[in-house]
């Protein structure tokens, strides 16, 4: 398959975020506070398929990015 792929971790205070693009693998480790969500958001593009660990966190971290910032979601 071909484009970019999101994983996101989300814990209580941080979350881990990685992006594949082809071989290309980035790590970020980001804050869960509303200055974290918007980093979120600039990683993450339209185009992406992100997916995320399900539980309150994920939950409100995919709101933070939904609809407008990925066209698929997956929960994990």
């Amino acid at each position: 398959m071909t484009g970019r792929y999101a994983g996101i971790d989300p814990a209580k205070r941080t979350m881990e975020v990685c992006i594949v693009e082809g071989a290309k693998i980035e790590r970020y480790g980001l804050r869960t506070d509303e200055k974290g969500k918007k980093n979120l958001t600039l990683l993450v593009r339209e185009s992406d398929v992100a997916g995320y660990e399900v539980g309150g966190r994920g939950n409100r971290l995919a709101r933070a990015l939904q609809p407008d910032h990925t066209s698929m979601l997956y929960s994990i």
